[in-house]
């Protein structure tokens, strides 16, 4: 689907304004809308009027005491959910993260149907992955490395494209991607703001010298690759 302009947006809407001032124009969308049985809401064009001091007495007093808790109850509620697992605060191990990554992935998974999901997919919803990537916004500081936006809505780009890298090792399965060093090299990502990411995006191999003296410049090492196994010793330091 073609992405409308924020130019042609604005005179849409300017169009939309026009029409709806003309009474000759709503009086024909009433019609239509009575021909075709839709009615509007009751509530519709209506305001409410201000609560009554009855009537907020009363809303008072039957929400009294069930959002503003006393200090007593708090503690209690504390002591209560004291070494259980499932209560606020709790995390599980990293050993047992891993652990349980292992057991769920693949077969074992009670959402396998037969290895249908596409490798590149495969690769970006794993657990390494998800490490690579938050390693890569720590080294930026979530900063876009082409216009200096730092934000919540950052990506991770891939300076060498996933597909080349598949294709250049002729990966063909997740075992053999986790083995493959250069697809999880972390100066192979670089983090961009979402605009500038769709402005390079279909434009890597153009862009990929420039990330590259962007990365040494900062003093990382082209050829630097971290080994899936220490992944998380290198987060925790």
């Amino acid at each position: 689907m073609k992405q409308i302009s924020r130019e042609t947006q604005q005179k849409l809407k300017e169009a939309t304004k026009r029409n709806w001032a003309n009474p000759e124009f709503r009086k024909r969308m009433s019609d239509i809308k009575k021909e075709r049985g839709i009615v509007p809401p009751s509530w519709l064009g209506k305001k409410r009027g201000k609560r009554t001091e009855e009537h907020q007495q009363h809303w008072l007093e039957a929400n009294k005491g069930k959002h503003n808790h006393t200090e007593e109850w708090k503690k209690e509620q504390s002591k209560k959910m004291l070494g259980k697992k499932n209560a606020l605060g709790f995390s599980h191990t990293e050993e047992h993260k891993e652990y349980m990554s292992k057991k769920l992935k693949g077969k074992n998974s009670h959402l396998w149907k037969g290895g249908i999901t596409p490798l590149i997919k495969m690769i970006r919803n794993c657990r390494e992955y998800k490490v690579w990537r938050t390693y890569i916004f720590n080294r930026d500081n979530y900063t876009c490395q082409m216009c200096d936006k730092r934000g919540s809505y950052s990506h991770v780009n891939h300076i060498k494209t996933f597909a080349s890298i598949l294709q250049k090792y002729n990966t063909k399965t997740f075992e053999e991607a986790l083995l493959c060093e250069e697809l999880w090299n972390t100066n192979n990502g670089i983090t961009l703001c979402k605009e500038c990411h769709k402005l390079i995006t279909k434009h890597e191999a153009e862009w990929e010298s420039y990330f590259i003296f962007n990365l040494k410049t900062r003093g990382f090492v082209e050829d630097e690759f971290i080994s899936v196994n220490n992944f998380i010793e290198r987060m925790v330091v």
